[in-house]
């Protein structure tokens, strides 16, 4: 990147910028099924995580491609709504972003072995934003009061 020169911004009106339908361009979102059933692995769970705070949010099942990179996140059933559509998990997000701004975060994975992601044993005592495990807050409780 040359020294002076502002990245673009996603949905901003200036040269060189990107329209928020450009970017979301040919994205397989609602595809979860079909890309499952093509052998795509999704046998790993991800979490948008604070690390300042042990809090994660559940982001669904990783659908990784072929050569192990994530290709999306989906929450629900195979067959469901994708997370994008998904009000109450939107809101969540919305409510862990505004809730953890300042605190580094990250996207984490239950794999084991993946390079920059931690593995879910590394996260044991962490509190879980949705999901199905023991003790995890539902989704609906945890923006039952929030106007965000």
């Amino acid at each position: 990147m040359e020294t002076g020169c502002l990245p673009a911004m996603l949905d901003g009106d200036g040269e060189g910028d990107i329209s928020f339908s450009a970017y979301l361009a040919g994205w397989p979102e609602g595809g979860f099924a079909d890309l499952l059933s093509a052998g795509f692995d999704a046998s790993d769970e991800g979490f948008l995580r604070c690390a300042e705070c042990s809090e994660r949010l559940s982001l669904g099942r990783v659908l990784r491609d072929r050569v192990g990179a994530p290709l999306l996140f989906h929450a629900g059933e195979v067959d469901g709504v994708p997370n994008s559509r998904q009000p109450d998990l939107n809101r969540a997000a919305w409510r862990f972003l505004t809730v953890h701004f300042t605190h580094p975060m990250r996207v984490v994975t239950t794999a084991v072995g993946d390079a920059g992601e931690y593995a879910e044993q590394d996260l044991g005592g962490d509190a879980t934003v949705g999901g199905t495990g023991p003790g995890a807050v539902p989704l609906t409780a945890y923006v039952a009061d929030f106007s965000g």
